[in-house]
């Protein structure tokens, strides 16, 4: 590949949490001012957001000075932090899903493709889920 041939978006686990977010949104801008044709989602092995959860990120944010009562006011701005700081427990099926969400987002075209793999840490072998 050579400058330019590959647009990177990298963020913990690989995912497209919900169809509005900033990786959603960064995928958009990149097929409507990139010319982005294709979307390969690339999750890797032994991945830490793979086991996180939002019950231990809270108690490291409290010890880092992080009050319950700023995170009960980010809860009740809506902002489901249980949710959002949750991992996954299966990297081929949180592919899957989050292939899913891409494909059929409304604001991708039909003719974009869209394809799933788990690239091996300490390998680097390309696997395709489907």
């Amino acid at each position: 590949m050579k400058n330019g041939d590959a647009k990177i978006i990298k963020n913990a686990g690989g995912l497209v949490i919900s169809a509005f977010d900033s990786a959603m949104r960064s995928l958009i801008v990149a097929i409507y001012e990139l010319g982005v044709e294709e979307i390969m989602v690339v999750a890797h092995s032994h991945c830490g957001a793979c086991h996180m959860s939002y019950d231990h990120f809270h108690h490291e944010m409290i010890v880092r000075g992080v009050t319950d009562e700023t995170l009960d006011t980010i809860q009740k701005c809506g902002i489901d932090l249980h949710h959002w700081l949750e991992g996954f427990k299966d990297t081929p099926e949180s592919v899957r899903k989050t292939v899913e969400t891409i494909k059929t987002h409304p604001l991708v075209p039909k003719d974009i493709a869209v394809r799933g793999f788990i690239i091996d840490s300490e390998t680097g072998a390309l696997e395709e889920i489907k």
